[in-house]
């Protein structure tokens, strides 16, 4: 990994050859988005906003430029570009920023947290009713496969799980972007750790902690939820995964810190990962974890 980020470092052309590679790539193995976001991080980590701007633009002209030789219209291809450019690498090279400017992983975290209230905030302006709207798409989309797959469903079932996922697409779509842009920031900075600062990100990550008026916020939201309309209540809950999400990173870096603390062996980690995607309810109890800890600071308690 090292050869890799020097690699990334080595000049304008060779991090933009890395970015544009990873995204292009993305297309079939989506994790290698991550890839390309980081090594925006890691040229604006080391070489500052300037620099990490340049990359993003560079790669951006690269990908219309090959849409334009590639295809007659290049509809499609503009269109991925345009998404790369202002999901992908636009919002990791802000956190960078911020990350550069602060030096602190919970005020990038917290950063990360605005994009997604924003994104979440701006889905609901323009969409409207935003469960009318995603029930219209899984009913155009999804409806008919389902009838026509042969699969017998229960009356109203599919219904049912239609009415449940265009309740909760919204809010995790603002969840996926804060974890994808964390993910990006984090492998970046672990990079820029590798060259010049041997374990500086694991000890920064086994400290992440979140302010705890951040705690008071999503506690604000939560109440008000209990007593909004449906349309201001859907909203509120939106804007309630995303700050849990938040909460969900801070609860990772704390087990990590416990782990680290205690000497606990690193395979206990790789179960609870496996366990999230097994059972994503451990998320939520992550998340818990992280709101207590940044009140009550567990992990001093445990070096005490």
């Amino acid at each position: 990994m090292r050869a890799f980020a020097n690699y990334i470092l080595r000049g304008r052309w060779s991090a933009t050859l890395v970015v544009v590679t990873a995204a292009i790539l993305s297309l079939i193995l989506p994790l290698l988005s991550s890839i390309s976001s980081a090594a925006i991080a890691l040229v604006t980590l080391r070489h500052g906003a300037r620099e990490g701007g340049l990359i993003v633009l560079f790669s951006t002209a690269v990908l219309l430029a090959a849409a334009a030789v590639m295809q007659q219209d290049g509809t499609g291809a503009f269109v991925t570009a345009g998404v790369l450019f202002a999901v992908l690498w636009l919002p990791v090279w802000l956190l960078s920023i911020v990350l550069r400017w602060s030096v602190s992983l919970p005020i990038a975290l917290s950063f990360a947290g605005v994009i997604g209230l924003v994104a979440v905030t701006a889905m609901h302006v323009a969409m409207g009713d935003v469960y009318a709207w995603w029930r219209d798409v899984l009913d155009a989309g999804l409806g008919p496969i389902l009838e026509q797959s042969g699969v017998p469903f229960k009356p109203g079932q599919i219904e049912e799980t239609f009415d449940i996922l265009a309740r909760s697409i919204t809010g995790v779509i603002g969840s996926a972007l804060v974890i994808s842009m964390m993910i990006a920031l984090f492998i970046g900075r672990w990079w820029q750790s590798l060259l010049f600062n041997e374990g500086g990100f694991q000890r920064e990550f086994h400290a992440l902690r979140l302010d705890k008026r951040i705690a008071y916020g999503a506690l604000v939201l939560m109440g008000i939820a209990l007593f909004a309309d449906s349309g201001a209540g859907s909203i509120v809950q939106d804007l309630i995964v995303v700050v849990m999400t938040l909460f969900m990173i801070h609860g990772l870096g704390l087990l990590h810190g416990i782990v680290a603390a205690k000497g606990i062996s690193g395979g206990w980690l790789v179960a609870v990962y496996i366990l999230m995607v097994i059972l994503p309810q451990l998320a939520f109890l992550l998340a818990i974890a992280g709101l207590l800890d940044s009140q009550f600071d567990f992990r001093s308690k445990i070096k005490a």
